[in-house]
């Protein structure tokens, strides 16, 4: 039973669709999945955090280099709010808090799993948890 399931999951690691990029992953909020879950992966840059009651919402934008980093954050304050929600993706992150090490802003992050990947009122989002979460080195 257990090596039916440990194989069923690298199945799954083969399927994942790999992203880079918010669009990509609008692309996804769009394009209904009909059938199994499909899991979604992210290589994105931390932008922001904040807490809620389980967790945090990490704010994340496309995976770049430090310098392009540092440039589009200055060019996306300049954004108004509804702007701003056109080139970030907002995740929920279960079981994380705001301190940890892993979320510093401008950190590379792998997203494993990405669940309910969707847009709300102009909003697109998605549910992650945090063991599926690693920051990257650069």
């Amino acid at each position: 039973m257990m090596l039916q399931r440990i194989r069923e999951l690298r199945a799954q690691e083969d399927q994942a669709r790999d992203c880079t990029t918010v669009e990509q992953l609008r692309a996804q909020a769009t394009t209904p999945v009909v059938g199994n879950h499909i899991p979604a992966r992210a290589t994105m840059r931390l932008y922001g955090k904040a807490l809620f009651a389980r967790g945090v919402h990490l704010t994340v934008f496309d995976n770049c280099s430090p310098a392009e980093f540092a440039a589009s954050s200055k060019e996306l304050q300049s954004l108004t709010h509804s702007d701003q929600q056109s080139v970030v993706f907002r995740v929920t992150v279960w079981g994380a808090s705001l301190g940890d090490p892993k979320f510093v802003v401008g950190a590379k992050l792998r997203l494993r799993d990405i669940r309910d990947i969707s847009i709300w009122h102009g909003i697109l989002g998605g549910v992650c948890h945090y063991e599926d979460i690693e920051r990257l080195r650069d």
